[in-house]
C-alpha cells in the first residue's frame, strides 16, 4: 500500500486492478504481480496473467495471522518455506532455487544507483533469469524474455513493503525499478492473483451474493 501510494504522489498513474489486468497495462504500462501463490481455486492462474507487454512479478515471502484487535494489521509474522516460493518462481523462470540469508551480501554494482538495504535478504539462484540487482550468492532483481513479454522478478518483497522502504534508498530504488521497465504508462497492480476478482459485467453483478 505504501508502494503505490509513493507511486501516486510522485506522479505516476496508478491503477488496483480486479479485472482485464493484461489488456489495461498494455499501454506502455506495467503489470504488478505482487507476491502471487502457487495454488489457490479463487486465485486467477499466473500463466494466464503473463501475457502483458511488461511484468514486474514479487515473489512472496512471508505468511501473516491477523490481529485479534484489528484484522487489518499482522499479529505475527513467519517466513514462508523456500521450496514453496521456488515453485511460484518455477512458473515464470521453468529452473530456479530461492534463497534466504541471514546478513546482507555485498552487493555488485547495478544500473540503477543506489544499493538495496535489506538485512535479511530473499535471493533467486535461475539460470534463465539476466541479473539486474545481484550479488556473488543469487539474485535480486532479474530478467527474463518470455513469449514477447519482458519480465522482471524481483525476489524479496522487503525492497518494496511498507516498512522495507523506509530503510536506506529503498523508496527510490523502489521508483527507478518501476521506471525503467514501463514506457510512460500506468502501474497496474493485479488483484485477481489473491482473489480479489471483479467481473465488469454490472448485469451479471446484480445476480451474484
Amino acid at each position: 500500500q505504501a508502494w503505490a501510494r509513493l507511486l501516486q504522489n510522485t506522479g505516476r498513474t496508478v491503477l488496483i486492478s480486479r479485472s482485464d489486468s493484461v489488456a489495461k497495462a498494455n499501454d506502455g504500462g506495467v503489470l504488478v504481480l505482487a507476491e502471487p501463490f502457487a495454488e489457490g481455486d479463487e486465485r486467477q492462474p499466473l500463466d494466464e496473467l503473463m501475457h502483458a507487454d511488461r511484468l514486474l512479478i514479487v515473489l512472496p515471502k512471508y505468511t501473516a495471522n491477523a490481529s485479534i484487535l484489528n484484522r487489518n494489521w499482522a499479529e505475527t509474522v513467519n517466513r514462508i518455506s523456500t521450496t514453496y516460493i521456488a515453485d511460484v518462481l518455477r512458473q515464470v523462470t521453468k529452473t530456479g532455487l530461492v534463497l534466504q540469508l541471514d546478513k546482507a551480501p555485498v552487493w555488485q554494482p547495478n544500473d540503477f544507483g543506489p544499493m538495496p538495504a535489506l538485512p535479511r535478504p530473499q535471493l533467486m539462484v535461475a539460470s534463465s533469469l539476466k541479473p539486474l540487482i545481484a550479488s556473488k550468492s543469487g539474485i535480486l532483481l532479474g530478467e527474463a524474455k518470455i513469449d514477447g513479454s519482458t519480465v522482471w522478478v524481483l525476489a524479496d518483497p522487503d525492497l518494496i513493503s511498507n516498512h522495507g522502504l523506509t530503510h536506506g534508498a529503498n523508496a527510490q530504488l523502489a521508483l527507478t525499478i518501476v521506471d525503467r521497465l514501463r514506457d510512460g504508462g500506468p502501474v497496474i497492480f493485479d488483484e485477481t492473483i489473491h482473489g480479489y476478482y471483479l467481473d465488469p459485467n454490472l448485469l451479471k453483478a446484480m445476480f451474484e451474493f
